[in-house]
């Protein structure tokens, strides 16, 4: 099979139907029925279901673990019975990367039955997780729907403010003091300081900026770092101008969720109804 061909990914497939093509990604199950085997290969786009009935690539794989890295050549054809409609046929696999150590967790079914400290001792493969991808994705997904809504429709500039800074960023709450070269620093709480600044400069200014703050709690869950979606806007005539750019901003957000996240929502039970 030619080496050049086109390495497509598994979303790309269903416009592919009856083509071959070169995929390339992660072995993340095998279910081995006898005749037919059907290898599950995963890539940064999702799961696509390689039918295997020649013996001699099945055992390629056969004794490999999730996680082994694979390049598969093979036919598209439509499926009624997997999520994505298609399937590969008729596959030449390659294993670029083989995995014979048994991974930790059992990461590629739906969750994960650990306790929460076994899944932070393997972090990186825990998050290969599809639950656990999806958390993530609807992050990206909005810190890029914020970035959106703030540069088209509030046409505001994005600014981007330091974390070690020389003195508390707000009053009255705790803060985290670190060493600065024999100085005391401390870590930002906001960016309250530099966005006055900055609307001075551009009228409306934004930022996606991580705060810190050492606020004890009469629990064992303490917020001393998040993620701040910060926005400051000069010359308006109404405080009800703030709260439309809020409420405009949630509305944008909820359906660029809708329409690019979908899938992450249905993991975890969402729904936009």
């Amino acid at each position: 099979m030619a080496d050049f061909m086109k390495r497509l990914v598994s979303s790309e497939l269903p416009a592919h139907v009856g083509e071959k093509v070169r995929l390339r990604g992660w072995l993340n199950n095998v279910r081995a029925l006898g005749r037919i085997n059907f290898l599950i290969l995963r890539d940064r786009a999702g799961l696509v279901q390689v039918v295997i009935e020649d013996k001699q690539e099945y055992k390629k794989i056969a004794a490999l673990q999730p996680g082994t890295v694979l390049t598969v050549h093979g036919e598209i054809v439509k499926s009624e019975h997997t999520a994505l409609g298609v399937e590969v046929i008729h596959p030449l696999i390659q294993v670029e990367v083989p995995v014979q150590e048994v991974p930790p967790l059992e990461y590629y079914r739906p969750e994960i039955s650990a306790d929460i400290e076994t899944i932070l001792d393997h972090r990186p493969i825990a998050l290969r997780n599809a639950g656990l991808q999806a958390v993530f994705k609807v992050q990206a997904e909005i810190a890029l729907a914020y970035r959106d809504y703030m540069h088209d429709q509030v046409q505001a500039v994005e600014y981007f403010p330091p974390n070690i800074i020389g003195a508390s960023s707000e009053g009255g709450a705790e803060i985290f003091t670190v060493d600065y070269f024999g100085y005391t620093a401390t870590l930002a709480q906001s960016s309250q300081l530099y966005k006055q600044v900055m609307v001075g400069v551009n009228e409306r200014a934004f930022a996606i900026a991580p705060f810190f703050r050492a606020e004890n709690s009469n629990t064992i869950r303490h917020l001393t770092e998040g993620k701040q979606l910060e926005f400051e806007m000069g010359f308006f005539d109404h405080w009800h101008e703030l709260l439309d750019i809020l409420e405009g901003f949630i509305r944008f957000m909820v359906a660029h969720l809708n329409e690019h996240c979908r899938k992450e929502i249905d993991v975890h039970g969402g729904s936009f109804e």
